[in-house]
């Protein structure tokens, strides 16, 4: 079974960001679990999926740790990692590298905004192809949060 995000959180995001959320259409909730098969045959353009450094809590994760401390390169190791996946593997969105990881801790932070700034642009290269979620998160850094911007917050596939 795969968790995937319903109406909420992060399924919200991707509606507003103008991507079509799978768990939307299946979830009044927030969130819901789908099989291998149903993700499949839906033929998703793209994958998303969050991140976060969970090692403290689980040793074994494999999950993307993406935040204030991230690594760049075991995050990117990890999500190749995930993209290997049997059934997940077969994706064309997989094997076209349309895969982005979000920071999972942005469901319920103020700073979302970044989270569907990255969304959108992602999903929308050339509509959006002026937005800068990285500059942004900056900017908001240093005039707002007075503190310099570091850390890895969204990760997109890039062909290996």
């Amino acid at each position: 079974m795969l968790f995937t995000y319903g109406k909420g959180s992060f399924g919200e995001f991707i509606q507003t960001a103008g991507g079509v959320n799978l768990g939307s259409a299946l979830f009044a909730g927030k969130s819901g679990t789908i099989n291998l098969e149903q993700l499949i045959t839906s033929k998703p353009d793209a994958y998303l999926m969050t991140g976060a450094d969970w090692s403290s809590s689980f040793k074994e994760s494999i999950g993307v740790p993406l935040g204030y401390n991230a690594d760049a390169a075991l995050s990117a190791q990890r999500l190749n990692k995930l993209m290997a996946r049997n059934g997940v593997n077969v994706l064309d969105s997989i094997k076209q590298h349309r895969v982005l990881a979000v920071y999972h801790q942005y469901y319920d932070s103020p700073l979302n905004i970044f989270a569907i700034e990255a969304i959108a642009k992602f999903l929308h290269p050339e509509l959006f192809k002026d937005l800068d979620p990285q500059a942004d998160l900056d900017m908001v850094h240093k005039e707002f949060l007075h503190q310099p911007s570091k850390g890895l917050f969204w990760l997109a596939a890039k062909p290996q």
